[in-house]
């Protein structure tokens, strides 16, 4: 080989290396914006569940409402 050719060759694999090491940084970044978006989602998760439950619960509160005004129409038609 040549010197020119070895010279081509080791500025080839330096700018590989350049390149690597940009990715490598890259993809830390991507990892630490990962963490934070599931870190996101898990608390719009516990938000989620908090307002099922509480949709259930006044779904239940509803219900019981509604069975004692039809208790108490139930006992004026009587009247």
């Amino acid at each position: 080989m040549s010197l020119e050719a070895l010279d081509q060759l080791q500025e080839k694999v330096q700018k590989m290396l350049e390149a690597n090491a940009l990715l490598q940084m890259e993809i830390e970044e991507f990892k630490e914006k990962n963490i934070v978006l599931e870190e996101k989602i898990n608390a719009i998760s516990a938000q989620q569940k908090d307002l099922v439950d509480q949709n259930n619960e006044l779904k239940q509160e509803k219900t019981v409402w509604q069975n004692r005004l039809n208790s108490l129409l139930g006992k004026m038609d009587d009247i």
